[in-house]
């Protein structure tokens, strides 16, 4: 009961605390921009009263800097260590799609040409070339626009797949896009995990 009473007086001390914070902040911007301008600059050399205005504009500054301060020690660790882990969590998922682009642009380089009825000859594996799931939703959402494009107006893409050897790419139109397999024109198929890439 006394711990519910203590909490409810601490958060009634740390919004009358921000209140004032946001006070002072707004005495300081309005002050900095009536005040400083081009046309009044030499009405503050000469005017007495504005030295002392500009002198509490930094007073309550410096008011302000202490209760953010304090304000922000008064704050629950836990709130604190939630918003960290969440910017270390963004952080950490921007390096890894930068790092899979980086990825994907390297291996779209090492690729190499092929006929599409060479790809009959060609040995595929079993895993899944893409290790992250956006990758592979912007992969079915390239094939599924490749198909519509193909079939609509016999427009070509490039697709990029790698079989068991190496990395290859055939330009030619699609078909029709299972959920396991891609049908290129003259009825070859390539498997959906081998497809890395898709150029239009």
């Amino acid at each position: 009961m006394k711990t519910s009473a203590k909490s409810k007086l601490n958060e009634r001390g740390n919004v009358i605390w921000v209140s004032i914070a946001l006070f002072c902040s707004l005495v300081i911007f309005v002050s900095i921009s009536l005040h400083i301008t081009p046309s009044h600059l030499i009405a503050l050399v000469e005017n007495f009263a504005t030295h002392h205005f500009i002198l509490v504009s930094f007073f309550l500054f410096f008011i302000t800097l202490l209760v953010l301060r304090y304000y922000y020690k008064n704050t629950a660790h836990s709130n604190r260590k939630f918003f960290l882990k969440k910017k270390s969590a963004e952080k950490t998922s921007l390096v890894t799609r930068l790092s899979n682009r980086v990825n994907l642009d390297y291996q779209t380089l090492k690729s190499h040409f092929i006929g599409i009825h060479q790809i009959d000859s060609l040995v595929f594996g079993f895993d899944d070339v893409l290790k992250d799931r956006d990758s592979r939703l912007k992969r079915e959402l390239d094939l599924n626009k490749a198909m519509k494009l193909g079939n609509s107006y016999k427009h070509k893409v490039k697709i990029y797949f790698k079989d068991s050897v190496s990395n290859k790419h055939v330009y030619t139109s699609v078909w029709y896009v299972s959920e396991s397999h891609v049908t290129l024109k003259y009825g070859v198929v390539v498997p959906v995990k081998s497809i890395y890439q898709v150029k239009f």
